[in-house]
């Protein structure tokens, strides 16, 4: 399989960025295969105050979560630092989503095993996602948890799509029209797509790309199947993709209207040389409950 290609690191601090009050700060943090990031609020002023992508492949080898993990925490001395919240996002496919009037805590994992392989050495989490009435499933490997339970006790684990979701349907009932509102966000070896239809969302799911065709392709027959036609909707993206990447100039020729994702979270942003669509995922973990 051919990876999209991966991100360059990135890092950024506000002026009013203080090492002293991290404890007033709320971080976000996301763990991918391809590398991690985080994103940290100052809760007083409501303002992002960093940012930050490193790229794993030109620091560490290991195909093991837990060594890029451990290589993480050593090696980032913001990450060292307390927090009053810490939200985690383990970026993954590997999730199954149960409506709420389905869902039993004892019966968990026979739900994600209906269409997902649990590992020897995973655990399962789940989020209720509130606007969706749903609860999201999903696997993390048990070192990766208690890494970070170790460094953060109070942490919260998420999984990328029970933020992604939620936001999707928060930005359909905020638009001006009622049309299909479907937002795509690109990660270093699958995307993710959310459609909305009528204030519902009728359909998640992630697939796995080799190319810019296969991207293309992906999103038409997902239109396909649920009777939508590219043309009236509104389509966003958002995640590792940039106006020059070749996914995003292959998909503008199917859908001339697709935009990048802007932020709806009312907390100030302020590092402009980094569009917003591209730390997306992180820059609104701090929403979830």
């Amino acid at each position: 399989m051919k990876k999209n290609k991966t991100m360059e690191n990135l890092s950024f601090f506000n002026e009013t960025f203080s090492i002293n009050n991290t404890s007033t700060y709320l971080l976000s943090l996301e763990l991918e295969y391809a590398g991690y990031a985080y994103s940290i609020i100052d809760s007083i002023r409501n303002r992002y105050v960093a940012i930050k992508y490193v790229n794993f492949e030109k620091d560490i080898l290991s195909n093991d979560y837990a060594d890029k993990l451990k290589f993480m925490i050593d090696t980032d001395p913001f990450l060292k630092r307390n927090y009053k919240t810490v939200n985690f996002s383990f970026v993954t496919h590997k999730t199954t989503l149960i409506p709420k009037s389905l869902f039993e805590k004892k019966d968990i994992k026979l739900y994600f095993e209906f269409n997902q392989k649990l590992d020897e050495f995973e655990e399962l989490h789940f989020n209720y996602l509130q606007n969706t009435e749903a609860y999201n499933i999903f696997a993390i490997p048990s070192e990766v948890t208690t890494i970070l339970v170790n460094r953060f006790p109070e942490i919260r684990f998420f999984h990328q799509a029970s933020m992604f979701i939620e936001n999707t349907l928060n930005k359909a009932k905020n638009l001006k029209f009622k049309l299909p509102y479907i937002q795509i966000n690109v990660n270093s070896e699958f995307f993710d797509i959310a459609v909305v239809v009528n204030e519902k969302v009728v359909l998640y799911n992630t697939y796995f790309f080799t190319g810019e065709a296969d991207f293309v392709y992906y999103i038409l027959n997902t239109l396909n199947q649920l009777g939508l036609k590219s043309t009236k909707g509104y389509l966003d993206i958002c995640g590792e993709v940039s106006q020059d990447s070749k996914i995003f100039k292959q998909a503008q020729n199917y859908f001339p209207a697709l935009k990048f994702s802007k932020l709806i979270t009312g907390t100030e942003y302020v590092f402009y040389d980094v569009p917003e669509h591209t730390l997306y995922n992180v820059l609104n973990l701090h929403k979830c409950e």
